[in-house]
């Protein structure tokens, strides 16, 4: 990660001008993780007011929930989701396949786009006869616009559109659904965000307003209805270099209070080959047990305490690559996790347990 100015950051001096330049070359790339840890109340957050030289401090969430983003290239979407036809911009790709659902993205030079989704049944209604698979929009809604930088701005409207003819009914006729999303963006701070993770300084704030607008064409009575959603408020907080993400906050559009916040792991990144992939620990924070997925067969794995203390010590050699640990006998607090094969370590990773 480039780090622009960090010795102003550590001697308290505001720095006025634009310190980071969020562009393409940020974005997440085919192999990328994002783990998210999600503080389903985002009572611990506090929106500072605009400005530069700002601290964003995100250890006092509370976390209820983890969740882990895989991008994948968009060649390895199964052939039912006829991926080039129904999403041609796209180059990456979220899959789930519990559920057959895909969600797909757009890297640009103006920005990270969501394309569209594909999911059975995303938008249906047996009475009608309706049934759509994949929703794609045209132009894709903005994620991260770039290049980005402290007191640029930026506005975006993205749509999908359907059309169906519904059964069932004595006179033909087509409705047409649409759905718009208005957003504007503002990147209003700039500083030094603190997770569990790590200080990390010249992290960029954006802030997203967004409005969603839906409207149905009826081809027959001629009347076009068009109904507001509600208003969606949220922050980012971004960096330059790999893993770009760092933090979100969503708001109560009403009262302006934080509702839900997350921060992520910066350092969980993934290789071009399977031999490369880091694991992927989850949940954390852990209670009883953490699981592990992605370790190399024949590794050593080691727990350390805060003061570097080896407490724990497995080796995963005839277990396979997914691995459960109890940590319900470890005190609460932090914990290092290395990961090694045949002497040379692979993976260093934080945990942290709760009670």
């Amino acid at each position: 990660m480039k780090k622009i100015l960090p010795f102003l950051a550590l001697l308290g001096i505001t720095y006025t001008g634009k310190t980071q330049t969020i562009t393409q070359a940020d974005h997440p790339v085919a192999g990328e993780i994002w783990l998210q840890f999600i503080d389903t109340t985002g009572g611990g957050v506090v929106i500072d007011p605009p400005g530069t030289g700002l601290n964003f401090d995100f250890t006092n969430l509370t976390i209820h929930d983890t969740d882990a983003v895989v991008f994948e290239p968009v060649s390895a979407a199964p052939a039912y989701m006829n991926a080039s036809t129904n999403f041609p911009n796209s180059g990456l790709c979220v899959l789930n396949l519990a559920d057959s659902s895909g969600t797909f993205l757009q890297s640009a030079p103006d920005g990270f786009y969501l394309d569209g989704q594909y999911r059975p049944g995303l938008i249906s209604n047996a009475q009608v006869g309706l049934n759509i698979d994949a929703i794609s929009l045209d132009p894709g809604r903005l994620m991260v616009p770039t290049p980005f930088a402290y007191s640029d701005t930026r506005n975006h409207t993205s749509n999908f559109t359907f059309s169906f003819n519904p059964t069932g009914i004595p006179f033909p006729i087509t409705v047409t659904v649409s759905s718009s999303f208005v957003q504007f963006m503002e990147a209003d701070g700039e500083g030094t965000l603190t997770t569990p993770f790590g200080v990390f300084p010249g992290v960029l704030r954006y802030k997203e307003i967004t409005y969603t607008v839906d409207s149905t064409f009826y081809s027959v009575l001629l009347n076009d209805t068009v109904e507001y959603s509600d208003t969606t408020i949220s922050y980012s907080f971004v960096k330059q270099g790999p893993h770009m993400m760092l933090a979100s906050v969503d708001l109560d559009p009403n009262t302006f209070t934080p509702i839900r916040a997350s921060y992520y792991d910066p350092a969980v990144l993934v290789g071009t080959e399977q031999n490369s992939i880091t694991p992927v620990l989850y949940p954390n924070p852990a209670n009883e047990i953490i699981t592990l997925s992605n370790v190399r067969d024949n590794s050593m794995l080691e727990i350390f305490d805060y003061t570097g203390r080896v407490i724990k010590q497995l080796s995963n050699i005839g277990m396979g690559n997914r691995l459960i640990m109890r940590t319900g006998e470890l005190p609460p607090g932090m914990y290092f996790l290395r990961m090694s094969e045949g002497g040379k370590v692979y993976s260093n990773q934080k945990f942290q347990v709760v009670r």
